[in-house]
């Protein structure tokens, strides 16, 4: 600090401007702290002095670096999001956008940033309701809707848009965030035309179907099953034993499920009684099946009374 502070008086007296540096300094009782230096030359008495004002520094220093620190972090995560993200400001610009923005939207950084929205981007109706969100969200509402988008080369995408109001560097700012649900929607299509495929046939089949859990808990049951035993399907749904299988079965039917969970083929014929206390001979065969994502055990149940009695 010394030669500093000699450094400095030499450049006062050769240039005769004023010199400022920053610097480490110690505290009588050993604490140490950062200060300002500014020399400035003046006169005194007639005579040219150097006045030196010395500033404590140590709290704006701590304030930088959290700073820095601050935007680094934010820098950090902005960067690696796998959704698009945007910065927008008040006036309606892009300060900023990451690199899933980039692959995304097929849009460099340099091409959006500083800019709104421009007519390359899509229609009048396309832009408004984008932009809508951001003035939503800069009047303090955090938005979230589903919307057709569409990318640079002309591909259209299925996007998730979050709008949320943020501060950054003290002034208010909107951040979009926009997630491709164009694979997630195409499964769930998928997944509502197989179900409704499986309800087709289900309640086409002229075989009486139940569905159970492993543990043997009824969770669908088919209309031709209805009719065969004469019970309404609030009767069976979520029962276990009751109506179709007895306490008394319990250990041969805890078998058979165990049997067709375990993926073997399964087949018994059995005579039963009837809701209005008939009997009918019932062929089962069992399968194990996948139900709404978890596994199941399929009882297919044909009346075979008809066969029996001949």
């Amino acid at each position: 600090a010394l030669v500093r502070c000699i450094a400095a008086l030499e450049k006062l007296e050769l240039a005769g401007e004023q010199v400022v540096y920053e610097s480490d300094a110690v505290r009588r009782d050993g604490t140490r702290f950062e200060v300002e230096m500014r020399y400035l030359p003046i006169q005194y008495q007639g005579r040219p002095h150097v006045l030196a004002i010395a500033r404590n520094i140590t709290e704006r220093k701590r304030a930088e670096a959290a700073m820095r620190a601050s935007e680094e972090q934010y820098r950090a995560i902005f960067n690696a999001s796998d959704d698009a993200l945007v910065l927008w400001d008040s006036r309606l610009r892009r300060v900023d956008v990451n690199p899933a923005y980039e692959r995304m939207i097929g849009r460099t950084r340099e091409e959006v940033v500083g800019r709104g929205y421009d007519a390359r981007e899509g229609s009048q109706e396309y832009v408004e309701r984008r932009l809508d969100l951001v003035r939503r969200s800069l009047a303090g509402e955090t938005c979230n809707v589903e919307l057709e988008s569409v990318r640079q080369n002309g591909e259209h995408f299925r996007a998730d848009i979050r709008t949320i109001p943020v501060v950054h560097r003290g002034e208010p700012h909107v951040l979009t965030v926009v997630h491709d649900v164009t694979e997630r929607r195409g499964r769930e299509e998928a997944l509502r035309a197989s179900e409704e495929q499986y309800r087709s046939i289900f309640n086409a089949s002229f075989d009486g179907m139940i569905i159970r859990t492993l543990e043997g808990e009824i969770v669908d049951v088919n209309p031709a099953l209805l009719a065969m035993y004469g019970y309404a399907r609030e009767e069976l749904i979520g029962k276990t034993f009751g109506p179709i299988i007895s306490e008394q079965r319990a250990g041969s039917f805890r078998d058979y499920l165990a049997e067709v969970a375990s993926g073997r083929p399964y087949r018994t014929e059995s005579r039963v009684p009837r809701n209005d206390g008939s009997k009918v001979y019932i062929e089962v065969l069992g399968s194990p099946v996948t139900y709404k994502g978890r596994p199941h055990v399929l009882s297919v149940v044909r009346d075979i009374t008809a066969r029996r009695e001949l």
